[in-house]
């Protein structure tokens, strides 16, 4: 099949557009569950993760794409954390880039699923990154920041964290929100 020549390009291409064009390639197929577990069978996490640092939003943007999907599947989104992605998830959740910052947030939320991937997403601070975001003036963002906050509040030894980070925002946000579904999102924490 075309998923060990996509995975060579990842490692051996000095092409910008044949690298973006494999990548979103591999997005397309982490929409099937079984590709989820042969892409990273295949070795593609620790060839995508180290291209969260390039200077192409677009191709980072298909990176967190393909890394969100890929972290559907349980033992993917732990080797995606071990693969090193959370400080390189540090500056986008700091971009200006509201496409990035989404993308990013989507990855972070099915990140946050597993326990210890909770744990470290804590311990490199990243909770702290998430509470501005959540006084953003784009929906998306702030949607996005809620369902990462909904997953590590699930465990029960991070509640209080949360709540004592957010709470004051959230029920801000329940106060000036006018969007039904985001609201919601509100509630749920």
């Amino acid at each position: 099949g075309a998923l060990p020549l996509l995975i060579d390009i990842l490692k051996t291409s000095k092409s910008e557009l044949l690298t973006f064009a494999a990548v979103r390639t591999l997005r397309n197929l982490t929409c099937v569950s079984k590709h989820k577990i042969l892409i990273a069978e295949h070795g593609a996490v620790p060839l995508l993760i180290p291209m969260l640092k390039s200077s192409d939003d677009r191709l980072r943007f298909f990176v967190l794409i393909t890394l969100q999907n890929l972290a559907q599947n349980d033992e993917n989104e732990v080797m995606v954390v071990r693969s090193g992605a959370l400080p390189l998830l540090i500056p986008i959740l700091q971009s200006k880039n509201d496409d990035l910052l989404v993308a990013a947030l989507k990855a972070l939320r099915n990140l946050s699923c597993d326990a210890n991937n909770k744990c470290q997403i804590i311990s490199h601070g990243i909770l702290n990154l998430l509470v501005p975001l959540l006084k953003s003036d784009n929906e998306d963002v702030m949607i996005g920041v809620l369902r990462v906050l909904w997953n590590i509040s699930c465990t029960t030894r991070y509640i209080g964290l949360v709540d004592k980070l957010f709470t004051p925002i959230i029920v801000s946000g329940l106060l000036t929100c006018k969007k039904q579904q985001t609201q919601s999102h509100f509630l749920k924490i």
